[in-house]
């Protein structure tokens, strides 16, 4: 296992081309493409701590589908220029998506979620402090 050029998460990555670019399949950003050259951009050192990692990365899970997306210079561009973070109400809407897909049809189910932790299970359920069993 490598890390994904993006997020620095955990991923598989296959070169494609000849220093082309790298193939990902990240479990935070998910499956995508991206050529050197964007890669070099986002790894530069005035792009430390810089907004449009976090840009990307969310770009790149929101746009999911058979498809795989190749980043390439000028959609990265497209990207930071069209894109911002998602607010609050989004970001909840997200969690209760990520929650529900975890479950996988089981209804009747409780979960553990610990946001600092990012952690959860099937029999109950906390946030900052514990709110139901």
């Amino acid at each position: 296992m490598k890390l994904c050029p993006v997020c620095n998460n955990t991923a598989v990555l296959r070169e494609f081309g000849y220093n082309d670019g790298f193939s990902v399949k990240c479990n935070r950003c998910g499956k995508f493409k991206i050529t050197s050259n964007v890669i070099e951009k986002i790894k530069s050192p005035e792009a430390a701590d810089n907004i449009h990692i976090y840009i990307l990365s969310y770009w790149i899970k929101q746009h999911q589908n058979d498809d795989i997306i190749e980043i390439n210079r000028e959609l990265f561009k497209s990207i930071i220029k069209e894109t911002t973070l998602p607010y609050p109400q989004e970001k909840s809407d997200n969690l209760i998506q990520l929650i529900g897909k975890k479950q996988n049809n089981r209804h009747s189910k409780l979960i553990e979620f610990n946001i600092e932790k990012g952690y959860y299970n099937n029999n109950k359920c906390f946030f900052s402090h514990e709110i139901w069993r």
